[in-house]
């Protein structure tokens, strides 16, 4: 019941942080750091898979408290939260970079 799920959950996020993953290691090799794009996604998709752990998480152990299956904890509370919390929390990781407040023309550290 958890399997399913939770595998496509697992190979939705593995797919894209395997390949800024790669791309962070090229570019570290090519000129010494990864590129200020690459980190800056890397940094959205890691924010965003915590907040899609953490908010449909908690959204589901709300729901699981009360006289309601694990499945449809999971369908109607976890999931629709998750995604939700998971949007958020990478759109704020994503403006928070260290990278966005930099002055334009200047040297990304």
């Amino acid at each position: 019941m958890l399997g399913l799920p939770a595998g496509l959950v697992a190979g939705i996020v593995a797919l894209p942080l395997t390949y800024l993953w790669l791309t962070a290691r090229t570019e570290r090799r090519a000129a010494g750091r990864a590129s200020a794009r690459t980190r800056r996604r890397l940094r959205t998709l890691v924010g965003a898979t915590v907040g899609f752990a953490v908010g449909g998480g908690l959204a589901m152990a709300v729901i699981w408290t009360q006289a309601v299956g694990l499945a449809a904890a999971i369908v109607f509370a976890g999931f629709p939260v998750a995604l939700i919390s998971a949007a958020v929390a990478g759109y704020l990781a994503f403006r928070w970079s260290p990278v966005d407040r930099q002055p334009p023309g200047s040297a990304v550290q």
